[in-house]
C-alpha cells in the first residue's frame, strides 16, 4: 500500500512538472527555468536533495560564468535585485540576531550581482 501511495505521489508530481513545463515552453520562458522544474521534479521523485543544488551550482558556473550566456545572466540579475530589495525592506523591521545575517547576504549578492552586471557589459 505505501508503494502504491508513492507511485501515486511521484505521478502527481511528474504530471504538474510536465504541465509546468509545456506552459513554460508555449509562453517562452526562459529555458534555465524549466530545466529547473524537471530537476526540481526528479528531486522530489527521487528524495536526493544533493541533485537539485548541484545543477544550480553547476548552472551558475557553467552558463553564467563559463559560458556568460545572456538569457541567464539576464534572469539572475533580475532574481538578485528583487531579492536584494526584499532584503533591504527587513532590515528596519528585525532584531540585531537576524539584521547581521540579512547584511551577510545582502553582500554576498551584491557582489554577485555587479559581477553579473560586469559580465553583461
Amino acid at each position: 500500500m505505501l508503494t502504491d501511495n508513492y507511485f501515486a505521489i511521484n505521478i502527481k508530481k511528474s504530471e504538474t512538472a510536465r504541465r509546468d513545463i509545456c506552459r513554460g515552453l508555449v509562453l517562452a520562458e526562459n529555458p534555465f527555468r524549466l530545466l529547473m522544474i524537471a530537476v526540481k521534479c526528479i528531486t522530489d521523485m527521487s528524495g536526493d536533495g544533493t541533485f537539485l543544488s548541484s545543477c544550480q551550482q553547476s548552472l551558475e558556473n557553467i552558463y553564467g560564468a563559463g559560458l556568460e550566456d545572456p538569457q541567464y545572466i539576464d534572469n539572475r540579475i533580475s532574481e538578485l535585485k528583487e531579492s536584494i530589495d526584499k532584503l533591504e525592506r527587513c532590515l528596519d523591521t528585525c532584531n540585531d540576531n537576524v539584521r547581521e545575517r540579512l547584511q551577510f547576504s545582502l553582500r554576498l549578492q551584491r557582489n554577485e550581482l555587479e559581477k553579473l552586471l560586469n559580465k553583461r557589459k
